[in-house]
């Protein structure tokens, strides 16, 4: 038996009540798997707010109650599966699923996302099936650090497998955060993926501070950092400082990115908006990433990559990473 029901919000786009004509036409994905569910994928202005077609853009999807049915689905919830657009399946990984508390944070890997039309997913579950997950194919292949800080202990999430230290956990953005009481820091091994010296980049991660801000959020010694001053960001990149119009929220959860453009122009955004910019040489890429020196929050799902990632790519992170 199968059952086409209703879709389900993504964190991307906006939530469509009933199954559609197209749903009920699309090929089903796995014999083996009872139920499927739509997901309408909105990348343009009145969802994420990409400014040009992207070919990997990894989208978070947020399982509840008022959606979706934990009691069709393993416990684990390691008999999911995604179709994308064109009907065959695309990677996905689960952050988190605690069917007690109904809810799940799943990872999918978007793809060929047009700003100027929605796409159509699908979420199939309910069968004795083995897991399909992999992390490391939601990203593309310019990513080369991602944490989510769900699981012990800490992975990161890409193909490149790099080493973390441990540091406290506790609810956050989105299932776990890492947890700083000022005194902790958190280390990312240097490792030859991470030497990308006289490239371009791109650091984001979801900041959320104390009341007193202040401590670094990042900081590559010799290469490039982000810290607080109180509670506006500033950023250093190869010993030119970029300063931030904008502050974060304390208490609240904030995006900050950091981006270095090939021609050396370096901007930092704040939810989604670009705050600062500066130019600056690109800088060398050694030594080992400190995340959370002296700061007291939580940070979460951050992303390294070696890419100038777009303005709209940065918003568009901010904005589908936020439940937009």
């Amino acid at each position: 038996k199968k059952l086409i029901i209703g879709a389900v919000a993504a964190a991307i786009g906006m939530l469509s009540m009933s199954a559609s004509a197209q749903t009920n036409e699309a090929a089903w994905l796995d014999d083996n798997l009872s139920v499927r569910k739509e997901i309408v994928v909105k990348p343009g202005p009145d969802g994420a707010g990409l400014d040009a077609r992207t070919a990997t853009f990894p989208f978070v999807l947020r399982l509840s109650t008022q959606t979706f049915a934990f009691d069709d689905v393993k416990p684990d919830g390691s008999d999911l599966r995604v179709a994308g657009p064109n009907g065959e399946r695309v990677d996905h990984y689960v952050e988190n699923f605690d069917p007690k508390s109904g809810l799940a944070t799943v990872w999918v890997k978007g793809v060929g996302l047009d700003p100027a039309s929605s796409q159509t997913y699908h979420l199939y579950y309910g069968g004795d099936v083995a897991s399909t997950a992999n992390p490391a194919g939601v990203f593309d292949a310019s990513e080369i650090i991602a944490l989510d800080f769900s699981g012990s202990p800490v992975k990161d999430r890409t193909r490149n497998n790099n080493s973390v230290t441990t540091v406290p956990t506790s609810a956050g953005f989105a299932g776990q955060s890492a947890t700083f009481g000022g005194r902790d820091a958190l280390r990312i091994a240097a490792s030859s993926s991470l030497n990308i010296g006289g490239r371009p980049f791109t650091f984001m991660a979801w900041v959320k501070p104390g009341a007193a801000g202040g401590g670094s959020i990042v900081d590559r010694s010799g290469s490039f950092s982000i810290a607080l001053s109180g509670l506006t960001p500033f950023a250093t990149v190869g010993g030119v400082q970029i300063p931030s119009g904008a502050a974060l929220k304390p208490g609240s959860w904030n995006h900050v990115a950091l981006v270095v453009r090939s021609n050396g122009r370096s901007e930092l955004y704040v939810n989604g908006v670009r705050s600062g910019a500066g130019n600056a040489a690109l800088p060398a890429q050694q030594g080992d990433i400190v995340v959370g020196q002296g700061f007291a929050g939580q940070i979460d799902n951050l992303r390294f990559a070696a890419a100038d990632r777009s303005p709209g790519y940065v918003q568009g992170v901010g904005r589908s990473d936020n439940g937009r």
